[in-house]
């Protein structure tokens, strides 16, 4: 069993495997104190922190997600690649403001789909989500092509995201926290 704790209490967090080197690491996001740490794990000893990034306001990424602008933590995309690279497939929380503040959540995760760069996005309380190259020009990012939208789909309020890759297909999955459903969609028709 691996115990442990944090100094100062939190609100906002998401946490998630990454690979360190040779070993492997899980990625602390603190929303409240716009922090994110790396700690090692061995079974050997009491979990390391690695490194801890400190998320400034000047080092935040615009986006724009259906109606709701903001900016990402200036990590959040080279974190959500690292996860991808460590087998992760599945969303994490980000936020578009500072604060940590619900109706600014997003659902974010990066793929790499037949040699693109790409991130999911998809508001809290919107309809559907967005897909975009990584690619930033001038801080921002591209505004994303909204797909799933339509009323007939499980994608109001989506609450997580995974990707599957299936014989040389590669599939997005969203899970709806209002319509009770999950919707999928072949990321190749997305991203013609």
């Amino acid at each position: 069993m691996v115990r442990g704790s944090f100094d100062l209490p939190t609100t906002a967090v998401s946490i998630r495997g990454v690979s360190v080197g040779s070993g492997t690491a899980f990625e602390i996001s603190d929303f409240t104190f716009l922090s994110t740490e790396i700690v090692s794990v061995s079974s050997e000893n009491a979990p390391q922190s690695l490194s801890t990034t400190w998320l400034v306001p000047d080092d935040r990424i615009g986006i724009s997600v259906g109606s709701v602008s903001g900016s990402l933590p200036g990590n959040a995309v080279a974190n959500a690649l690292a996860a991808w690279d460590a087998g992760e497939r599945s969303a994490e929380l980000s936020f578009l403001a500072q604060g940590a503040a619900p109706t600014q959540s997003v659902c974010l995760m990066a793929a790499r789909v037949d040699g693109a760069e790409l991130l999911f996005v998809a508001g809290r309380g919107g309809g559907g989500a967005g897909v975009t190259s990584v690619a930033l020009t001038d801080g921002v990012l591209a505004e994303p092509q909204v797909f799933g939208a339509q009323s007939d789909l499980y994608t109001s309020d989506i609450s997580d995201m995974a990707v599957v890759e299936r014989a040389g297909s590669t599939f997005l999955y969203a899970g709806s926290a209002s319509d009770h459903g999950v919707a999928g969609f072949a990321v190749a028709q997305m991203v013609r």
